[in-house]
């Protein structure tokens, strides 16, 4: 169940078997893994991270519930692709925003840090 479901989550968000797995902090080859046939099931914590990168419950992944969303996080947190730097926003801050915004502010983002010159980064 959680295989089909997690396929029709990334149909649907258009979001790619590596872009998700870079996001929760896993191989490629695990979601491949749980979205074949090999019946391999996510720890709680990545379960728990696939939920919240979906905005859909734990049982909704499971197959428990049609009932999908959930209340919208208080706040997310944005990383530097090397680890370094997290940032936290609040929702506040970002009132109706949706998951597609956030994505698109993360592709411009990387355009940014693409074409930043290596001293850049102490400039204001």
């Amino acid at each position: 169940m959680l295989g089909k479901i997690l396929k029709e989550l990334r149909a649907k968000h258009n979001i790619t078997q590596e872009q998700l797995a870079a996001a929760i902090g896993v191989e490629r080859s695990s979601i491949g893994k749980y979205e074949g046939n090999q019946s391999v099931m996510p720890s709680v914590d990545v379960l728990n991270a696939i939920a919240d990168y979906f905005n859909v419950t734990t049982d909704y992944l499971l197959g428990r519930t049609r009932t999908y969303e959930q209340s919208p996080p208080q706040a997310f947190m944005v990383a530097e692709p090397s680890g370094d730097a997290l940032t936290t926003f609040h929702r506040g801050e970002f009132k109706g925003v949706t998951q597609d915004e956030v994505d698109k502010l993360a592709i411009f983002a990387e355009g940014l840090k693409a074409g930043r010159q290596p001293n850049d980064s102490n400039k204001k």
